[in-house]
């Protein structure tokens, strides 16, 4: 069973909802409409039980990720999507991602597996993905990060390495750092607002 939600927008763009660990497929609902108002929101829980908490792919340790299981995992998402795009007649749309921590890190790894994938992708508190990767050619995404300078979990150089990834590779990249720990803030909400928007300009 795909543990999913949508609500329908009224334009083209369709924003798959990635959560934090712990959460679910509701989690971001609320927030990425402050985003993207009229899109259309597909929520997907991940199907990785840790301790009954939901997450996308598997860990051996706090910030040590099962690649292995990354990848399976990665493509049973790409598959998921998918399916509920053909389900929910939006296979046509312009298609986006947000995730926040779990759900941003395996948003990383969509883009590098399908690089063509999503248009726009709003990365809250990503960690990298992969140590090594043979990445393809990124220059059709763009890339919003936003990292707190206080983050416990993702280490400064995290973010930067990931960045510098992505830009590398040919994505456009803007980062925006906050004093912030590991919570989604107000100021990075609206930072990623205006990304959007500019991305987009006609939503």
């Amino acid at each position: 069973m795909i543990h999913h939600v949508v609500a329908k927008g009224i334009n083209e763009d369709v924003i798959i909802l990635l959560h934090g660990t712990g959460g679910n497929e509701n989690d971001l609902l609320t927030l990425s409409n402050y985003i993207a108002k009229d899109a259309t929101k597909i929520g997907i829980r991940g199907r990785i039980l840790e301790s009954g908490m939901p997450r996308y792919f598997k860990r051996l340790s706090p910030g040590v990720f099962d690649i292995e299981n990354l990848i399976e995992e990665t493509h049973w998402l790409k598959q998921t999507i998918d399916t509920l795009l053909d389900q929910y007649e939006l296979k046509n749309k312009h298609l986006h991602v947000l995730g926040y921590s779990n759900g941003a890190n395996i948003a990383s790894s969509l883009n590098f597996y399908y690089p063509e994938l999503f248009k726009t992708s709003l990365l809250f508190h990503p960690m990298m993905p992969f140590e090594t990767f043979d990445y393809p050619s990124l220059k059709h995404q763009n890339i919003f990060i936003a990292a707190g300078k206080n983050d416990p979990i993702v280490p400064h150089e995290q973010t930067i390495e990931l960045a510098t990834i992505y830009q590398k590779y040919g994505a456009h990249v803007d980062v925006f750092w906050s004093y912030s720990g590991h919570q989604i803030t107000q100021a990075s909400i609206l930072e990623a607002h205006q990304f959007f928007q500019k991305i987009n300009p006609s939503t």
